[in-house]
């Protein structure tokens, strides 16, 4: 049964006209399959598409990638900001048109897309995983194939302003549907009937 995400406060979105430029975010720990590389290798390949925050730093345990050595070689790195760690990431992802979870290896669960779908935030992630489950691809977000920059790189240049609010809103109802609080108390209490109507489960 799916776990419920709390929903703190009332998102906001409220998109700018950056002259076709967006912006994204990226947060998760720098291990070397969370897919840094990809990410960063799929926003260099051609001309700047906007702002590209990334959060987080290096994990206490695993293999991790040197993402400021990565930012440092690349030719749009003046279009990427390292936020590194933050308590509340809430604000920065309200900040943000889009949140990208581009990991190389499928993802257990993707909790950063779910917390990014209760802040009305559309995800471009990796079709593996929980993320496969979570993305209505072309609803909610996008996904591409694991480990491919290439098709990273098309799905971002495919994106605007327009995209951001429609699949921000369905993502926001995403959440209330699936993964609020709200909506794992009504899936626990259907469960909680089907096996003890009569209070057979004592």
């Amino acid at each position: 049964m799916l776990n419920g995400i709390e929903d703190y406060d009332r998102p906001r979105y409220e998109p700018e006209d950056r002259g076709g430029k967006l912006n994204f975010l990226v947060a998760s720990r720098w291990n070397s399959w969370k897919g840094h590389a990809t990410l960063l290798a799929a926003w260099d390949a051609g001309v700047p598409l906007g702002e590209l925050v990334i959060l987080g730093g290096p994990p206490e345990m695993g293999k991790p990638v040197d993402v400021p050595r990565l930012v440092e070689r690349m030719t749009n790195r003046g279009t990427v900001v390292i936020g590194g760690e933050v308590q509340d990431i809430a604000t920065l992802v309200d900040a943000a048109d889009f949140v990208v979870v581009p990991s190389d290896e499928p993802e257990p669960f993707g909790l950063v897309a779910i917390e990014a779908f209760a802040r009305g935030r559309a995800v471009i992630g990796s079709d593996g995983g929980g993320l496969s489950e979570i993305i209505d691809d072309g609803k909610t977000g996008r996904v591409f194939p694991l480990r491919d920059p290439k098709a990273l790189r098309s799905v971002l240049e495919s994106l605007d302003i327009g995209q951001a609010q429609a699949m921000g809103s369905a993502a926001r109802d995403s959440y209330l549907r699936t993964y609020s609080i709200e909506a794992f108390n009504s899936r626990f209490r259907s469960f909680w009937t089907e096996i003890s109507p009569a209070g057979r489960a004592e």
